[in-house]
């Protein structure tokens, strides 16, 4: 009765991720979505064999509201630079696909962490290694290695945002430990050894030229 219960509550949560995927891909939440995407996830999880969706935290409302609110911020942010990179006459466009070795394996965080990703225009996951954690994502308007730079630290503080909102406490103090170690190399200075091997640790550049190449693998 016990594993019924469990198997149960993991379907309805299943259903409920799914739905919150749905809404999220619609960008829109009204009664018709959210129906709609109830019937849909319920569907998938009926006909299709689903792994168990293992839960390692709890959920942080503060942690949560915050990464919504940053989440928004960024959309219109970087909506507002593609929007102007898009109508400037002597604009190139440029890309890459670059790696991004996340801190976690957690499905959810995973799926949900490359959700945020895709959501801010000029950034699209084009493929997920579940197994390693490793994020591709397609990065816009990238020519230099600072732009390389700065799409790596959006990435991994989408993730960081994520893990505070629902990872374990084991992963929220790791997610602590990270933060302070970046701001203490931000004060050394960008040219301390103890940085960069961090960085490259978690970036891996494909191709800058156009049209943007993979790295082969």
């Amino acid at each position: 009765m016990r594993q019924r219960l469990r198997a149960g509550w993991q379907e309805l949560l299943t259903v409920i991720v799914l739905t919150v995927v749905w809404c999220l891909l619609w960008g829109k939440l009204d009664a018709f979505t959210v129906i709609g995407g109830l019937v849909i996830s319920w569907m998938l999880v009926a006909m299709f064999y689903l792994p168990p969706l293992e839960i390692t935290g709890r959920l942080h409302p503060i942690s949560a509201a915050y990464a919504f609110v940053r989440l928004t911020l960024d959309i219109i942010r970087a909506s507002m630079i593609v929007a102007v990179q898009a109508l400037w006459p002597w604009w190139r466009p440029t890309g890459a696909v670059v790696k991004f070795d996340l801190h976690t394996t957690d499905d959810l965080i995973i799926t949900l962490t490359a959700e945020a990703i895709s959501l801010v225009p000029g950034s699209l996951v084009v493929e997920i290694d579940r197994n390693n954690g490793v994020l591709y994502v397609h990065a816009f308007g990238v020519r230099t290695a600072a732009d390389i730079e700065r799409a790596r630290c959006q990435a991994l503080d989408q993730e960081a945002r994520i893990i505070m909102a629902l990872g374990s406490s084991a992963e929220r103090q790791a997610v602590r430990g990270l933060a302070a170690r970046r701001r203490a190399d931000a004060r050394r200075g960008p040219h301390h050894d103890s940085g960069s091997d961090s960085t490259q640790a978690h970036t891996s550049p494909v191709d800058l030229s156009t049209p943007t190449s993979r790295e082969e693998r």
